[in-house]
């Protein structure tokens, strides 16, 4: 939540928001005033920190988006998750 996302305005669709539907992205927001909603949001991005981006440079967006592409395999699909079984 914050800024980016929205004010007290009543402003709906910032241009962060439109610009992430246009890509197919869903935006969803935690409820207000229960930061304990966003802690999975918050794992992921300390777990893409660590195993993407720790210690590692690249020189283009396409070695990004390589390295971004087989991280969210292994998230998604190898890494030991309490859903996998």
């Amino acid at each position: 939540n914050g800024s980016p996302w929205g004010d007290t305005s009543g402003v709906r669709w910032t241009a962060l928001k439109v610009w992430l539907l246009r890509l197919g992205v869903r935006v969803v927001h935690a409820r207000p005033r229960h930061p304990q909603g966003r802690g999975k949001n918050e794992h992921f991005h300390r777990s893409l920190k660590a195993e993407v981006f720790a210690l590692r440079t690249f020189r283009t967006l396409a070695e990004v988006q390589r390295a971004l592409d087989r991280w969210r395999m292994l998230y998604n699909l190898e890494r030991p998750h309490e859903s996998l079984g």
